[in-house]
This record gives structure tokens, sequence and C-alpha cells, in this order.
């Protein structure tokens, strides 16, 4: 080989040789990390970059993970992430810059040349960023000559839901820091969830779970003998061992494990209540986490009581309206479909877990079914009346409630869908057809019964606005569902004022703050579209300083509620729970 051949052979692989020898485990100062850009660790177990979730390609964050080839869990192409810095500010894109600049802050940018601190300094000094070999992230003051005067922040104060080993679960009594772990909002949703595991403040030397503001779960005290706690138990010794250090700084738990079989340990605050240990790196199971704490049952099982408590979990109180024979734990029934009409959304939805979504269910008396109202995970939609569940091809879980006979045609349609294929495909057409038709029944009976008022010299008709010039006191309103279920509390018991022949009456606060009487049509009233328009058209009319006056209504499938304003003291009772002859 010629002189030239062999100068293209080596400059080919000097480029080949580029990526290991950039590597670096550390952020000098007045340099950058842009995405795609990584630090790695001294021994190669972590790495720390820029990633983004798959549901949510239009967003990225600043994570740390291990460098691990054996797990099957992916989020970005990376492993899942065991720290996050901006959990809950997201970047959007890829324009995320992370650096440490000339007055030595650590900084995330953004494009928009926004930034999130994560440390920040008034004094200009001498820093740089370093991922250690533990998997901490660290900020380091530098002396003139370049060696390390001290460390400014390091990521194990700022844990996400990963406990690894070296890291503490506790309080920095100098500095009031909390050392504790709050599970992700769902599995695409990095952002704080429902769950915080952390050391109980009141001194009693064991870990609680919280769920927001609950207690979820206690560990029992921690004992010194076996280096565990009671309600932290495995069924085979892994090798986890948790130690506990008091002094006059700080009070934690830390925990440490084994080399073998655990090459790549952590602990992990699930986002439905789990707490649970992952075999990383072990051959035999790749990325299986090992489950040590779950109160799903225990928390929602009608069986489980306090003084047969084993578990350390707490039950949560339902309300007396739930039949307490039944487990509204593992025997919710989660599938792939939808609704035949929709639910109703929470204002703070964004926020809820599918955690927090199943308690609202669970405490709301009409509640039987409820799903995540976000792509991500997030969100929280429930139903409270009269829908049917569609098996489709739909990614969306919906989750059912269990029950007895009431929804027996619910049960059906998942069973019937599971078993068959044709007759799931004629359960589908059927569904499709009888939605279809009951839409353009209402959409007709809704039109018509406007129309019929018009004609009767009723008072105009109002979406949200009224249809004549001047706005009239006899205005009458069409009010959407969704703002009758709220104004009830999900047609509470606590709001119920009575009872009639053609069904139950409850109180109402709308949203401008008038009170309303709301009557729901029962089903079994026998009371048609007629007899409603009937009523409609008659209280609509009469007009007396005695007589309570309509103010709206109401048409959503087989719903059919009239909306009266509140008068305890006049003729309310006559017009609502009398069985009138209305023809």
């Amino acid at each position: 080989m010629d002189g030239r051949g062999r100068s293209l052979v080596l400059l080919c692989l000097s480029f080949l040789l580029i990526p290991a020898c950039s590597t670096t485990d550390t952020l000098e100062q007045g340099k950058q990390l842009r995405y795609g850009e990584l630090l790695e660790s001294s021994n190669g177990r972590f790495r720390l970059g820029f990633f983004r979730f798959n549901k949510a390609p239009d967003k990225s964050f600043l994570g740390i993970w291990y460098n691990d080839n054996s797990s099957n869990y992916e989020v970005d192409g990376v492993q899942e992430p065991v720290w996050i810095a901006n959990r809950n500010n997201p970047i959007f894109n890829s324009s995320g810059i992370l650096s440490v600049n000339h007055n030595g802050c650590l900084q995330i940018l953004s494009g928009e040349r926004e930034f999130i601190a994560l440390y920040q300094t008034r004094t200009p000094i001498q820093a740089h960023a370093t991922l250690r070999n533990d998997g901490n992230f660290v900020l380091q003051q530098l002396n003139s000559d370049g060696s390390v005067k001290g460390d400014l922040w390091q990521s194990f104060d700022h844990p996400t839901d990963t406990l690894l080993p070296g890291m503490k679960l506790g309080f920095n009594l100098k500095t009031g820091l909390s050392w504790t772990l709050t599970s992700k909002r769902s599995d695409d949703s990095p952002a704080s969830g429902s769950f915080t595991l952390g050391m109980d403040p009141n001194d009693t030397k064991q870990l609680v779970i919280l769920r927001r503001d609950d207690v979820y779960w206690r560990s029992g005290q921690w004992q010194h003998s076996s280096s565990n706690f009671p309600h932290l138990t495995f069924e085979q010794d892994f090798g986890y061992r948790f130690s506990f250090t008091q002094n006059e700084n700080e009070t934690y738990f830390n925990f440490t494990t084994n080399p073998s079989p655990f090459t790549f340990p952590k602990i992990k605050v699930g986002s439905e209540d789990a707490i649970a240990l992952e075999f990383i790196g072990d051959p035999s199971t790749p990325g299986l986490p090992i489950v040590i704490v779950s109160c799903n049952y225990y928390a929602y099982s009608s069986s489980f009581t306090m003084e047969s408590n084993s578990s350390g979990c707490i039950k949560l109180k339902l309300p007396k309206c739930r039949d307490t024979t039944l487990d509204y734990g593992d025997s919710i029934i989660s599938e792939y479909g939808s609704m035949s009409s929709p639910g109703y959304r929470f204002s703070d939805s964004e926020n809820l877990t599918i955690e927090d979504c199943k308690v609202k269910c669970l405490q709301n008396c009409s509640c039987f079914a409820f799903a995540a109202a976000n792509v991500d995970g997030s969100g929280c939609e429930i139903w409270v009346s009269r829908a049917f569940f569609k098996i489709t091809k739909s990614e969306r879980v919906i989750f059912i409630l269990p029950s007895k006979g009431n929804k027996w045609w619910l049960w059906l349609t998942i069973v019937v869908g599971g078993m068959m294929i044709v007759p799931t495909v004629f359960s589908i057409c059927y569904i499709i057809w009888k939605k279809c038709t009951s839409n353009g029944d209402e959409n007709i009976s809704q039109r018509t019964l406007i129309r019929e008022l018009e004609g009767n010299d009723a008072p105009s008709i109002s979406f949200g606005k009224p249809k004549g010039h001047k706005k009239d006191r006899n205005e009458l309103h069409v009010f959407s569902f969704e703002s009758i279920v709220s104004s009830t509390n999900y047609f509470s018991s606590a709001n119920k004022l009575g009872e009639g022949g053609f069904g139950p009456v409850y109180k109402g606060i709308l949203l401008d703050g008038r009170e309303v009487a709301i009557k729901r049509l029962s089903g079994s009233s026998g009371q048609g579209m007629a007899e409603f328009k009937n009523e409609a058209l008659l209280i609509a009319k009469l007009q007396h300083m005695n007589l309570v006056r309509l103010l709206g209504f109401c048409i959503q499938g087989e719903e059919k509620i009239l909306i009266y304003e509140y008068m305890p003291n006049k003729s309310l009772d006559s017009f609502l729970f009398g069985k009138l002859s209305l023809t």
C-alpha cells in the first residue's frame, strides 16, 4: 500500500475514533451541551443528555440514565431516566442547551432565550459540572489553579421518582431541604404525579407514601437487626439494605445492595402506586420490575380491614353509596375502546393522574367509568350518565368499575367482544347505528321543542346569548349536560331536594352563582318527549309571583332535564314533586 492509501485509512480511522475520544464526564465553564450530545461518567455506567418521550415528541427533557443495553424499556432511544432536571418545565422541540455560564451558573437554555436555573450565584466564580460514577451530577467550584474547592449543587438533592444507591430519603435539618421521590404523572409524562415517598416527619423511623396529602402506606419502623422495614419485604434476599443516619445536620435513610445480580440497581415509585425494584443488567430478567409494595388491592378491597393489615396500606374511605361487597381495586376492568357519548372532564385535567381520576370516580356515586383525558395519560374524564362502552381500535384505555347487575349490558359488550369476532362486529355495528339514530333523534327533538316554544309565544331560546335584542327576564336557555352535572356536584345525594313521580330534583349552583332547582326525568317515570314538551310549554307560559319560573332545559341522549329558579318558600314543590296532568 502506498503512502497515500495509508494516509486515507488513517484518516478514516481517526473519524471512527472521534465519538469515543470526545466522550467526557465534565461540562467545562463556557461550554454547552446540546440535544444529541452526552456526558458519560468515567466508569461508563451513567449518561446525561436531552431526550424526548414517545408521545410528546415536541418536548425535551434533561435527564440521567443507566448506560445499559439489557433493559427493554427505552425512551427516545435511551434507557428509562433515573433523574430529570426539568420534569415540570419541558423544553420545546430540540432547542435545549445545558451550560455553565461565565458567572458559574448552571442553567438550561431554550431557543427563545428563556432559561431554567439549576444553580445561580451573584458573585462570578470558576466552576464546572461533572457526572460522577454513582450517577450524581455535581456543580463544583474551582480554585484559581483548577483544583476543586467544593460542591455547590448536586442532582442527588433533587430526586424525581427513582432512588439510586447513595441517594437519601429524609431531611437536611440545616438547610430545610427535604429528600423525597414523586411519581410521574404517567408513563408518557414525567411531570409530578400523585404519589410521594419519603421519611415520616414525625420521627418514627419509617417511610411513608402520600397520595397527594393523605397517607397511603407506612413501612413500619426501621429494624436495625435486618436493616429493613416490616412492610418492605422481599420474597428472596435481593441484597437491598437500608441504613438510618441521624445527626445535628440531617436525618435520612439510604440503601445499598450487593454488586451481583443487580448490575444497575434502583428503587422507583410508580405512577399507579407501586414501589418497585428492578433487575437491570440481570440476563435472566432484563429490565423486569419486582413490585415490593402495591396497595391497589388493600386500599380499595371491601374484605380488607385495618385490623388485618399486614401490608402497611391505608384503606380509602368510600362514600356510603358504594357497594361494600365489591372490590374496587384489582376488579376494575380496563379495556381499549371508547364510550358512546362524551363524559365530564375536570377543569384542572392536565394536572390529574389516572389514580386521581380513579378516586374522583369512586367518590361520585353516579360514576361507573373513567379514563385519562389526554394523549400522554394525564387528565380525567368520568362517565356518570347512560353510555355504552365500545370496543374499538383506539389506543385509549377505559376503566370500568365492578357492578352487580345494573350495568349488565356493559359487561355483555365486553365479554362478547372478547370471545367472538363475528358477534363483536355485529355489536359494534349496532352500537354505531344506535349512536347515529339517538343523535339524530336527540337533535330533532331539541330543534322541535325549540320551534314549538317559539311558535307558542314562549320566551326566546338562547345558547349562551339572548336571541332577541333585549335581555328578557323570561328567556329560556338550553343548558349543556356537563354544566348540569357540575352544578349539582354530579347529582350528589347532598344536593337532592326530593323526588316525585317523574324523577329526582336537585339543588344546583350555576357558574354565575344563581341557585336553581334541577328536575331530572327518570327513565322509569313513563314521561316521554311529549310529556316533557308539554311541561316545558306550560311552565314557560305561566308567570306569577307565587309560581316557580322555568329558566331552561337540557336534552342529551336519554337525559331530559328542566331547570327552574330555586324558590324554597313558594310553590316549587307542586310543580316538581307532583304528578301533574300536562296535556
